[in-house]
């Protein structure tokens, strides 16, 4: 990308390693470098970011190498890093004073717009598929994260599961999503949300990108409270929806099934930090 050691910033170490590149006469943008992910995955996740940005949604997109590449790979010891250049989203992080009711409407629209477009978008020819989400955190996985002696944790992962080997599973419902969308990973400018942060991307039911923003967004409220919290569920989901299905509609039992998505949610985070 042509920068300079002197020009980067370390941001963070969580998963992936950040670093912020700040040239003294060009725009900051961010490198990410990863061994997580094998190349073919991240090839994977930039393809269906750059469809996302040609169809006009607000999105950090990743920047070409100097050969014209989106991605370098570099060989280390036990396998390798892979690196990605993003432009730097614009505008600020939301605070909690920051929401309105038509900013949530506008957040649960921007899920759709993702979604819809999403159901007719198909890999280039020749490039790799994103894994599932089987592949990635499914049962099996996430029963080696959680603590062994928690009997009951693993048994809601078995129930989940079941429940969501009957949902529905087409073009319509079913497809890649963002897979981590909360107030770290968009930012509000110009009266518009900018989405960033597709690291987590995944084929997932559709429906799950709009239970992972109410999931998150309830993280403000104490557990211990839990009547402020089913209160501000019960004034914020309606809202989300009502903006997301401007823009694509959520059969029945892909919204009754929000509740079991962010039970799932919350199994991957406590696996996460267990």
């Amino acid at each position: 990308w042509g920068n300079t050691v002197a020009q980067a910033r370390f941001v963070q170490d969580t998963g992936n390693i950040v670093y912020a590149i700040e040239p003294a006469n060009a725009p900051r943008t961010f490198l990410r470098v990863s061994m997580h992910h094998e190349s073919e995955q991240v090839q994977a996740e930039l393809d269906w970011i750059l469809f996302l940005q040609q169809q006009g949604v607000n999105v950090a997109a990743p920047l070409p190498t100097k050969n014209g590449r989106f991605l370098h790979t570099h060989p280390v010891s036990g396998g390798q890093f892979t690196a990605v250049c993003f432009a730097e989203a614009p505008g600020q992080r939301m605070r909690p004073d920051h929401w309105t009711d038509q900013r949530f409407q506008q957040l649960g629209r921007l899920v759709g717009q993702l979604n819809r477009l999403t159901q007719q978008y198909k890999p280039p020819q020749g490039h790799p598929i994103r894994q599932s989400w089987e592949e990635g955190m499914g049962a099996k996985q996430l029963a080696t994260q959680l603590p062994q002696e928690d009997k009951a944790a693993h048994q809601l992962i078995h129930q989940l599961n079941q429940q969501f080997a009957q949902l529905p599973r087409n073009s319509s419902s079913f497809g890649l999503i963002h897979g981590d969308i909360h107030v770290g990973n968009f930012f509000w400018h110009d009266e518009q949300f900018h989405l960033f942060d597709f690291d987590d991307c995944c084929y997932h039911w559709f429906a799950c990108d709009l239970a992972h923003v109410l999931y998150y967004m309830l993280w403000q409220i104490p557990r211990d409270a839990p009547a402020e919290r089913t209160q501000f569920a019960n004034h914020v989901f309606p809202l989300l929806l009502a903006g997301y299905q401007q823009e694509m509609e959520l059969d029945k039992p892909l919204l009754e099934a929000i509740p079991a998505f962010m039970e799932y949610r919350d199994l991957v985070v406590y696996g996460f930090i267990c």
